[in-house]
């Protein structure tokens, strides 16, 4: 999840720093507003909440085909477990199933 934030500052930082050196070429300040908004939702919104959507899908995959979403120390938000603070994917899990513990 922390990804989706790293890569969306990075590309708002791209984006406010091209247009910055582009603005010279607007005419009408108010049109640069305007293109700054629509690059913003285009170039970084957009591309985030893609990137969201993935992951939620990624995390019910992982909750409905993994032992760990049963566990008490499973964080379901971040497909984590809490006990070892190792991700948990379809083809990994952190304990082996060593630690597991109903909740």
């Amino acid at each position: 999840m922390g990804s989706i934030i790293y890569w969306g500052l990075l590309r708002f930082t791209v984006v406010l720093i091209g247009l910055w050196l582009a603005r010279g070429f607007v005419e009408n300040y108010g049109d640069w507003w305007t293109f700054f908004f629509f690059c913003i939702m285009g170039f970084v919104l957009y591309p985030a909440q893609l990137a969201y959507r993935k992951h939620v899908s990624r995390v019910r995959r992982i909750e409905k085909n993994v032992m760990c979403s049963s566990c008490k120390h499973y964080a379901a938000d971040e497909a984590l477990c809490t006990a070892l603070d190792e991700a948990v994917t379809t083809l990994h899990i952190p304990c082996e199933g060593m630690m597991w513990e109903a909740k």
